[in-house]
């Protein structure tokens, strides 16, 4: 009987079973996490799962106008595919695990928890993650609303997905996508038409077009607006229902679908409010300020979702190099694994401890100040290292990585959309030379953090990251280099007291002290690259 042929670029394992550093992470976690972890890395590791993952990239959502007779729908469809993963990602939480959590005084644990099933889950597909990522991020603000929090809150902490048409109220589980910036801004959202007309108290009447529109069969959007009816002029924010209560629609109109380089499972909508309800989140007049908290956790999420892609997709590449004859006896190409394999490692520790620091800030003044400056810091290294290290990927494997169906090359698209997607990587250095003018105590404290266990690589990369500092002061066109030597070290940093050894070692000898690198495979012979491999991706994958 024939031996069946193994597909060189699938895995079938459990990924977090299979990833020694994701389970020495996790190892401080509740036993019922790391059984959920298990489970989730089951489901994101095997064929079906990717066979979904694929159905929902090549049959792309449909938007439907009207129906037969010509009456207005405003629908987007989505393949079975979609409503099949989203059903796993509501499942497990990624939407509101956090603050469900925050409500039965869990352990402390809520956002590292998450941010690893997010991690597990982006492996798969960017796309069908956008709706828990924004609704995730979106929480926060209805919680603090009291009228909000009591109508919306119960469905939105539900793990039941709900993809009807219909009223919120006459639904099991609620999503919220964001709708936030315009055309003339692009990406950004500091530049808002769009304008709100008060009606009653918390309750108003917006009208204006939006640009980028996540998630759009979502029950309710995050929107910015400018007001000034009470005297407060300037940005406010919203919360806008789709529908109404009795199911007709908010005269929102869904213009058009945007085709986009990645997130192809769920592609940004335009849309226009024609004089539709919105309730006010926050203080008018304030509404950037509203958001602020949000977006930091989007910032986040990319991030980590980023990281996700760059793991599966050097699973993929190390899967198909030992099982591939042709390529067993290169001696380069180890060396290339390799160094890909230390950047996966530094970028997943780096975004857990920016979790940790979440879920310690309100009780620690370093960890506060962590998360202030260290979440730009790591979406900035993460999604810009991402793109580049898949491409490598992808050019280990061959021509069969960049065939359209390829798993590779979907990973690779998202990867680049994620650069833009909450603003791009020069609004995230400027958020840091924000930080180091108006917070130097917190910028140094954040730096004698990340150095203090590196031992005399922790002495060179301070000097290194202080020189830095000084030079922005002055020269701040070189944020960017500040940026990624502070993400280098943080990641370095969480290498070693994660306990990494060799890992570890390796990743400061080659990443730490200013060091210059262009592409990988740079490592000498000084660094056993096989063992490298095997250490972060054991050869029973």
């Amino acid at each position: 009987m024939a031996k069946a042929k193994i597909d060189p670029l699938t895995l079938n394992v459990n990924t977090f079973q299979a990833d020694p550093l994701l389970r020495d992470i996790s190892s401080s976690m509740p036993r019922a996490a790391q059984a959920q972890f298990s489970l989730l890395g089951q489901f994101a590791g095997s064929h079906e799962a990717d066979e979904l993952a694929r159905l929902a990239n090549h049959i792309k959502p449909q938007l439907r106008t009207s129906d037969a007779f010509g009456e207005g729908l405003n629908l987007v469809e989505y393949h079975p595919a979609w409503h099949a993963l989203q059903r796993k990602a509501v499942g497990y939480g990624l939407h509101a695990s956090v603050w469900d959590d925050m409500q039965r005084k869990t352990a402390g644990f809520g956002h590292q928890m998450r941010t690893m099933s997010l991690y597990l889950s982006s492996g798969l597909d960017a796309g069908h993650l956008t709706p828990s990522t924004s609704t995730h991020a979106s929480l926060a603000l209805i919680l603090a609303n009291p009228a909000l929090n009591r109508d919306w809150s119960q469905k939105l902490l539900s793990r039941m997905y709900d993809s009807t048409d219909t009223a919120p109220s006459k639904k099991t589980g609620l999503l919220i996508g964001l709708a936030m910036s315009e055309r003339k801004s692009g990406g950004s959202i500091d530049q808002i038409d769009t304008t709100a007309t008060r009606v009653s108290e918390g309750l108003y009447r917006l009208h204006g077009e939006k640009w980028h529109v996540s998630a759009p069969m979502s029950d309710a959007f995050i929107v910015l607006a400018q007001t000034n009816d009470s005297g407060n002029a300037g940005v406010s924010c919203f919360l806008v229902p789709r529908l109404l209560q009795d199911s007709t629609q908010n005269n929102i109109e869904i213009l058009r679908l945007r085709e986009q380089i990645g997130y192809r499972s769920n592609p940004q909508a335009e849309m226009k409010l024609n004089s539709s309800f919105g309730f006010l989140l926050g203080n008018e007049g304030e509404g950037m300020r509203t958001i602020l908290d949000a977006i930091t956790l989007i910032r986040h999420d990319i991030g980590v979702i980023s990281a996700g892609l760059m793991r599966s997709s050097l699973a993929k590449a190390v899967h198909f190099w030992r099982h591939n004859t042709h390529v067993q006896g290169d001696t380069l190409m180890p060396r290339v694994l390799a160094d890909m394999a230390l950047d996966v490692a530094g970028a997943t520790a780096l975004m857990m401890r920016v979790a940790r620091s979440y879920d310690k800030a309100s009780a620690s003044p370093i960890d506060a100040a962590y998360a202030r400056l260290m979440t730009p810091v790591a979406k900035y290294w993460v999604c810009k290292t991402s793109p580049n290290l898949i491409s490598e990927t992808m050019e280990s494997v061959g021509s069969a990585a960049f065939a359209e169906s390829s798993s590779l090359g979907r990973n690779h698209r998202d990867a680049v959309t994620n650069l833009i997607y909450e603003t791009g990587s020069d609004l995230m250095t400027k958020d840091v030379l924000r930080v180091l003018t108006h917070g130097r105590d917190l910028f140094n404290a954040v730096v004698t953090d990340v150095t203090v266990d590196l031992g005399a690589a922790g002495v060179r990369t301070k000097q290194v990251l202080e020189a830095c500092m000084s030079v922005c002061e002055t020269d701040t066109g070189m944020s960017r280099l500040l940026t990624e030597q502070l993400a280098l070290a943080g990641a370095a940093s969480e290498l070693k007291r994660a306990g990494a050894g060799q890992i570890a070692e390796a990743f400061m000898e080659t990443r730490l002290g200013g060091a210059w690198r262009s592409s990988y495979g740079m490592l000498d012979a000084r660094f056993d690259a096989t063992r490298i491999v095997d250490l972060l991706y054991p050869p029973s994958q």
